[in-house]
């Protein structure tokens, strides 16, 4: 790979500025140089008597001093001391994202070339071996083995590197992977590499913006609400405006979440004028202009200036200049926001933590549906280690249901009807339940929770009347039977085994309608 090629697609990157959160401010220089036909990256062995990181391979740099005008020449400085390079040859060739390190440092790398003939002459104080390794050698790496470690509430996969007898590891190999990130064509990079960076686009949108408003979904549920709630109070804590409004009030629930004056603004007429005010919008949890009710409009308006995490399998909102992050294989949209404030550099707080693991452990029901991930439970733990009120969020959502809702779902389960050599289970929610017995819809709802437990059922659905013909559908499954294609059917959406649509027509048309989809479901899962 020639300088020029690599000038450019450095220069096709936005590195990803992140504040300091409290985090000590260090800079280093990635050195790149011609040997033997073919550029070579410089990395030092530090000695083994060094106070840390002793005996560790890592690029030339350290603390930037209160004499260093910025981090390049802080990164230009630690190199000339460690190991004398000339920084009146330097060429610049580019920035990396600041990467931040468990240990409490936010490291900002620079990139530069080194024209001509150069011996290094390490300090002997601080340098026990220079190494140049081959460019291409690293290259050939990129996909090579990583390891999970999570430390005071933060998770970060680090990669390995080899090169002549000697490993690369911890933050260096971080950064190393990102600059071989940055020079593969996006057309050749893993989806995880493209995942990361979509992660990071969203990031860099958010951090760039001064005046926020966010949304989620209508009837908001505790994934939506915690995720939406967990990136307000980080970005209160930068000092930006933030102003969360929904098509729905907040279910009761949910409520043991807010502090006194944070629960969500009504979706109207005086939140809704307030994209002039706002240059951002995020919304969280849906990618569907039609999931998000009356604060629908808010999102067209915004169109360019939005950021959208998802985690469901459809989605129409997106437009040149959002950053949109969507992808099915989450379980929540509140592993998501972590990795998204992950990628941001927000450390993890009890107060933050809270509601990112509420929204983790409703979505997968309690850790119970993950996807065959392990992404979830280390998520998880982590949140645990930075503070998250655990026991109150198991309580406040599986174990605060009033006589009220118990009776309202005891009724629907009454009327459970059974299809399919009882593979199917269906029942109805009469359109004055919530009046009549005084129960939270959210509540419910649970009954089809309930439902897709019994023992011989593969297929579960709970409809709503809503009047006017229209009848509201959420529809669950055991693996054994993906039902995403039943709610696309219908006109709705979700994931494959937790889903749900709007239908119109009579009773007895839904139903018929209905049944005959899950059969044909049921029927290709038996192929």
């Amino acid at each position: 790979m020639e300088k020029s090629r690599i000038r450019e697609a450095l220069g096709a990157q936005n590195p990803l500025g992140r504040p300091l959160w409290g985090r000590t401010e260090a800079a280093v220089l990635i050195l790149m140089t011609e040997r033997d036909g073919a550029p070579h990256v410089l990395f030092t062995r530090r000695t083994a008597d060094l106070t840390s990181h002793q005996g560790e391979v890592a690029f030339p740099g350290g603390h930037r001093e209160d004499t260093d005008p910025s981090s390049w020449d802080a990164a230009v400085r630690e190199a000339a001391e460690e190991v004398g390079v000339p920084a009146e040859r330097l060429e610049p060739l580019g920035g990396l994202d600041d990467m931040f390190t468990l240990t409490g440092f936010r490291i900002t790398p620079h990139v530069a070339w080194l024209d001509g003939p150069f011996e290094a002459t390490p300090d002997p104080s601080e340098v026990a071996e220079v190494l140049w390794v081959p460019l291409e050698t690293l290259l050939r790496q990129r996909k090579g083995p990583a390891f999970t470690v999570s430390h005071r509430g933060t998770t970060g996969t680090f990669p390995i590197f080899r090169s002549s007898g000697h490993m690369i590891w911890g933050a260096t190999a971080r950064i190393t992977q990102r600059l071989l990130i940055a020079l593969t064509p996006a057309a050749e990079r893993t989806k995880a590499e493209a995942l990361d960076l979509a992660f990071r686009r969203a990031a860099a949108r958010i951090l760039q913006g001064r005046r926020f408003l966010l949304t989620t979904h209508v009837n908001p549920d505790g994934d939506g609400l915690g995720s939406q709630l967990a990136l307000a109070r980080v970005l209160r804590g930068l000092g930006r405006e933030v102003v969360l409004a929904n098509a729905d009030p907040v279910s009761r629930r949910f409520r043991f979440l807010y502090a006194d004056g944070e629960a969500p603004a009504p979706a109207d007429r005086k939140t809704l004028g307030l994209h002039r005010w706002a240059d951002t919008l995020v919304i969280q949890d849906t990618g569907e202009y039609k999931r998000l009710g009356r604060a629908a409009p808010l999102a067209k308006r915004m169109a360019g200036r939005r950021v959208v995490l998802d985690h469901h399998v459809s989605g129409d909102i997106g437009a040149e200049g959002d950053a949109v992050v969507a992808d099915s294989s989450f379980s929540s949209t509140g592993e998501m926001t972590y990795r998204l404030l992950s990628s941001m550099g927000a450390p993890m707080d009890p107060a933050i933590a809270t509601p990112l693991y509420a929204a983790i452990m409703y979505d997968t029901r309690g850790f119970r549906f993950v996807q065959g991930r392990s992404e979830p439970l280390l998520t998880g733990a982590a949140l645990v280690a930075a503070g998250a009120e655990e026991s109150r969020v198991q309580e406040q959502l599986f174990a605060s249901q009033t006589r009220a809702e118990v009776t309202a779902r005891a009724q629907v389960l009454a009327g459970m009807q059974f299809a399919h050599g009882d593979r199917f289970v269906w029942a109805m929610v009469p359109a004055d339940l919530e009046q009549e017995t005084g129960a939270d819809r959210e509540e419910i709802g649970e009954a089809v929770a309930e439902m897709i437990a019994l023992q011989e059922v593969e297929v579960a659905a709970l409809l709503r009347e809503e009047g006017s013909g229209r009848f509201k559908l959420s529809l669950r499954s055991k693996a054994s039977c993906p039902v995403g294609q039943v709610a696309q059917a219908l006109g709705g959406g979700g994931h494959m085994h937790a889903c749900g649509a709007v239908i119109t027509g009579t009773r007895d048309e839904v139903i018929e309608r209905l049944t005959a989809l899950v059969g044909e479901a049921l029927a290709a899962a038996e192929a």
